[in-house]
């Protein structure tokens, strides 16, 4: 974006210069912004992934993390992606996903009980 101002001043566009430099004085101001254009590069503790993920998803994850290590010739790369697509969920989904478990345990209590 830096350079598109440069360009365009040196094509002595002020509009395109204009322009470009308030996208770029936009982006700056607003990290959500920077964070959608760049993506998130942030692993391990820290990745925004594991902010959608149950706990007992990032336990699977952690010991995941151990198997590798041990570089015992796991591979867990496909449990992992397996793991993170859950995490591709919306907040909705896993809240109908919750609801729907506990009507089962209800549902399970109830007929048990009889």
């Amino acid at each position: 974006m830096i350079e598109a101002v440069y360009i365009y001043r040196h094509e002595e566009d002020l509009i395109g210069e204009e322009e470009c430099y308030r996208m770029l004085v936009e982006v700056i101001r607003s990290p959500e912004l920077m964070k959608l254009l760049t993506g998130a590069t942030t692993k391990g503790d820290c990745d925004p992934l594991l902010d959608r993920l149950s706990e007992k998803d990032i336990e699977k994850l952690k010991h995941l993390d151990r198997l590798e290590r041990l570089d015992k010739g796991f591979d867990v790369e496909k449990l992992r992606e397996e793991i993170t697509a859950n995490a591709n969920k919306t907040k909705k989904s896993v809240a109908k996903q919750k609801q729907a478990d506990k009507m089962v345990r209800i549902n399970s209590m109830t007929v048990n009980n009889m």
